[in-house]
């Protein structure tokens, strides 16, 4: 498919997910805190939680659109002069690059320690921006949770004042109130926060794996492109992630340089 059309279908998803995470931030700042809890100390402490949470999703979701792992060529000169020892050479593009760069299809263009294209970012996940990529699956992760837990929370409450008004019926029957008051606020709510729950959890587990053995996806889907470190053997797994990621605050996420 051509470039064009893959860069207008990922400005749209981008759009849909900013449209996604607002709606869901409204309902769960300005509506389900309030709602769930009358002491303003705890409205507080939810809410700062919440929003603290949410500002920094937003700062890794950006970086990570907008931090680009596009490769410098190194000209032949410089390779010799530097004595450069650990470059490719593109066949595509007929660059010299640095070892585990890849081209990428959809960018046309080698991107450094290409991990994928992510489409739901609409550039390369490479060096420079992985981390705010592995960081951004992270809070969103946890944001789904404080959502998901709110969005039940309200439910329940919702659930005892409903069975409330029936058990003071003479009759009890099925109540159309019950339906007809039910906050739908809180359905669109957890029908965005669930499947963005259990999709982070799948991608937080399967890239702390890449880590681990020290790939990239593009690395564990053609064995044929991934060079053995054998410098990597006998460090911990924090020091890997604190490596890759390159970062002390491995994880990168509470906007922690």
């Amino acid at each position: 498919m051509d470039e064009n059309i893959w860069r207008t279908l990922g400005r749209s998803q981008i759009m849909i997910q900013c449209i996604f995470w607002t709606l869901c931030i409204y309902v769960c700042d300005f509506d389900l805190v309030f709602e769930c809890f009358d002491d303003s100390v705890i409205q507080f402490i939810i809410l700062f939680t919440c929003v603290y949470h949410q500002i920094c999703a937003i700062r890794n979701f950006y970086c990570a659109i907008h931090t680009s792992s596009i490769v410098k060529p190194i000209s032949k000169k410089e390779k010799e002069e530097k004595n450069i020892l650990n470059t490719t050479e593109c066949k595509k593009c007929g660059i010299i690059r640095p070892s585990r760069s890849h081209h990428c299809s959809v960018c046309e263009k080698c991107i450094e320690k290409l991990d994928h294209h992510c489409y739901f970012l609409n550039n390369c996940v490479g060096r420079k921006n992985y981390k705010f990529f592995f960081s951004y699956l992270f809070l969103s992760m946890i944001n789904s949770i404080i959502m998901i837990v709110l969005g039940v929370f309200r439910f329940y409450l919702y659930k005892q004042k409903e069975m409330e008004k029936l058990n003071k019926m003479k009759y009890i029957k099925f109540n159309l109130e019950f339906l007809i008051n039910f906050p739908i606020k809180v359905i669109l709510l957890e029908l965005i926060s669930i499947p963005t729950f259990i999709g982070c959890v799948y991608l937080l587990i399967y890239h702390l794996f890449l880590i681990n053995i020290n790939q990239t996806t593009i690395e564990r889907k053609y064995p044929s492109l991934y060079i053995k470190d054998p410098s990597k053997k006998d460090k911990s797994f924090c020091e890997k992630c604190s490596e890759i990621l390159e970062n002390e605050n491995w994880l990168n996420i509470y906007w922690l340089e």
